[in-house]
């Protein structure tokens, strides 16, 4: 297994792919994973994500924790006013 260390900057989640035992066509899904992980697709994925996998080609998140966490409860409100049940 592949071990990836994530910089002071970097996201919160990972995302993960695999190929399952059952997979009818396990080249073409390897194919596919392979061309996912490949320093293209990388850059593509920039263009719509903050974040991605290779170094120098990843956007700085900026993400003021400490001032979050002053403003939890207006963040809280204001989160569910736009995305709350309804």
């Amino acid at each position: 297994m592949d071990v990836l260390l994530v910089r002071e900057g970097g996201g919160w989640d990972m995302d993960a792919a695999a190929i399952l035992k059952a997979a009818p066509r396990p080249a073409v899904a390897r194919r596919l994973l392979e061309f996912a992980a490949s320093h293209r697709a990388i850059e593509v994925y920039a263009q719509f994500i903050q974040q991605v996998a290779i170094e120098g080609i990843a956007k700085p998140i900026k993400n003021d924790l400490v001032r979050a966490a002053e403003n939890r409860d207006r963040i809280i409100a204001e989160w569910q006013r736009r995305y709350g049940k309804r």
